[in-house]
């Protein structure tokens, strides 16, 4: 079971306008920094600002631009859409949760993945504007630091990052454990050299290693920090040391690498990096493998507007989702009375699966033989 991706910096998705059938976008607010266009109600849209205006404070400490006064004034975009049905309907790069198009941050209201995947799409947002060349920058280190902004907690009024219960975490530790036990992790010299195009022709192990290893370097030895709102580990000065060496433009990563890491051996940062993954709390499985069903049969029944399911390839046996009677061949609709949000059904599994309490049983919805059947799944 893997996830989809998250939208790749800068994907130039080419904008729908009003008579191409983009979805009209009659409400506006404003707050200190973000200027948002939205089809939701003005709380929903309320609820996303509130949380980016805590979002903001925490790219400015991370990234520590060189004048952020001038930062503090800029005015940012955002356009929410009512749901995955609109935002579909408006031209989104497909497999993203959210993106950045090189000016506005463009995304739908979920109460699950709307925070982590807005706060992920503006670290690109804020990066383009605090940087001069972003586009130079090497893939695991946007997607990677943009996830660490996007696994985070909302405490006390206060953003929290690297926290282990995050969705972002959710979505990618099951996978890039699963790949550094069978040996199908990128070496990390490797991965810190990819270019875009591979980087996207492997997306869910790329993004998951990214995640996982941005996450080491700001937060290890520890798993987590909850004491501070951004972990200051083992290796998070010589993430910062390198990202000020790249955001000037004119030192190219090899170099930027070599000076910041100073000293530190990849091999032996790649060890490290290794077993600390593997000591990650992976969460629960529910013990199945499958795959989002194609965007033409999402849009037949029994498939609502904007949903989608998980076609099972495999069930393992024994498996929570074994006992619960799912078989392989089913599509899985409903988890406790949720429907599958489209281009995103892994990652909503997968977060659900660890909301639910231990011991309760769960109604799981799976279409078998053209009609729906139940199946109840409990975790003890």
């Amino acid at each position: 079971m893997t996830p989809l991706i998250l939208a790749a910096v800068l994907l130039q998705a080419k904008p729908f306008d009003a008579a191409q059938g983009r979805p009209a976008l009659p409400e506006t607010l404003q707050s200190k920094h973000y200027d948002m266009k939205s089809s939701c109600t003005k709380e929903e849209a309320k609820e996303l600002l509130d949380f980016m205006e805590k979002v903001h404070p925490t790219y400015t400490a991370l990234l520590q631009p060189e004048n952020p006064a001038e930062v503090a004034k800029r005015r940012f975009t955002i356009v929410l859409y009512k749901d995955a049905a609109e935002y579909v309907r408006s031209g989104a790069p497909p497999g993203s949760g959210a993106y950045y198009d090189g000016k506005e941050l463009v995304g739908w209201y979920d109460p699950v993945f709307m925070r982590p995947f807005f706060a992920h799409e503006g670290m690109h947002q804020f990066t383009d504007a605090t940087s001069k060349n972003m586009q130079d920058f090497p893939m695991w280190f946007t997607e990677g630091i943009a996830d660490c902004i996007g696994n985070c907690e909302v405490k006390n009024d206060k953003l929290y990052l690297c926290v282990k219960s995050g969705v972002i975490s959710r979505m990618r530790i099951q996978l890039i454990q699963a790949a550094v036990r069978q040996g199908a992790a990128y070496p990390l010299a490797r991965l810190l050299s990819l270019g875009k195009r591979e980087f996207m022709a492997n997306a869910e192990l790329c993004y998951a290693q990214s995640w996982s290893f941005c996450h080491f370097l700001i937060a290890y030895p520890k798993e987590e920090d909850r004491s501070v709102q951004i972990p200051n580990g083992k290796f998070r000065k010589n993430l910062a040391g390198y990202y000020e060496l790249m955001r000037k433009g004119d030192v190219p990563h090899a170099r930027a690498w070599e000076q910041a890491f100073k000293g530190i051996p990849v091999a032996e940062l790649e060890a490290l990096w290794r077993k600390y993954v593997l000591e990650l709390d992976p969460g629960r499985f529910i013990g199945i493998a499958g795959k989002e069903v194609p965007e033409e049969e999402a849009a037949q029944p029994p498939f609502d507007a904007g949903c989608s399911g998980i076609r099972i390839e495999q069930v393992v046996p024994d498996g929570v989702g074994a006992k619960g009677g799912i078989r392989e061949g089913d599509i899985l609709v409903k988890f406790n009375g949720k429907r599958f949000p489209r281009r995103n059904a892994l990652n909503g599994l997968r977060v659900w699966v660890q909301e639910v309490p231990e011991g309760r049983p769960v109604k799981v919805v799976v279409w078998r033989d053209g009609k729906e059947v139940e199946c109840l799944c409990t975790w003890k």
